[in-house]
């Protein structure tokens, strides 16, 4: 039940919208305009993953399958060559040549893995997966 005025109005608000077939029950949006509202999101979101510069070299128990990607700002992140989500979980470490600078870790389902700007060098990411396994990628230059 509503406690004040504004979480009355909210409340008249939503079951208007439910009336109206704007939000079903559950409380999934049912307007065409919010769902093309979202894949535009999605789309501006991969092109700009498209514009990324990411490694080309690696290896590891299952072969090639990790990328490194510098974007545009200098983030790094990690993410599966064919663009599936991880299917066990472990351990994604940032590496330079001085050794292991960050550490992240990786969940079953998770596409990407992120780490902030890190500053000027050479980095590359190891995947230490608990299936047992691991992965590796070539270098990528941050300036």
């Amino acid at each position: 039940m509503p406690s004040s005025k504004i979480d009355a109005m909210m409340f008249t608000v939503l079951i208007g919208m439910v009336s109206a077939g704007c939000i079903a029950e559950d409380g999934s949006v049912q307007d065409e305009y919010a769902m093309r509202a979202e894949e535009e999101v999605e789309a501006v979101e991969e092109a700009a993953q498209a514009l990324d510069t990411c490694t080309t070299t690696g290896g590891g128990t299952w072969g090639n399958i990790i990328t490194l990607c510098r974007t545009s700002n200098n983030s790094l992140y990690v993410k599966k060559r064919d663009g599936g989500a991880f299917t066990s979980s472990g351990t994604m470490k940032l590496k330079t040549w001085l050794g292991t600078i960050d550490t992240r870790p990786v969940y079953v389902g998770q596409k990407e893995v992120w780490f902030g700007p890190p500053g000027p060098g050479w980095y590359s990411a190891l995947y230490e997966s608990n299936a047992p396994g691991t992965a590796y990628t070539g270098e990528i230059q941050v300036q």
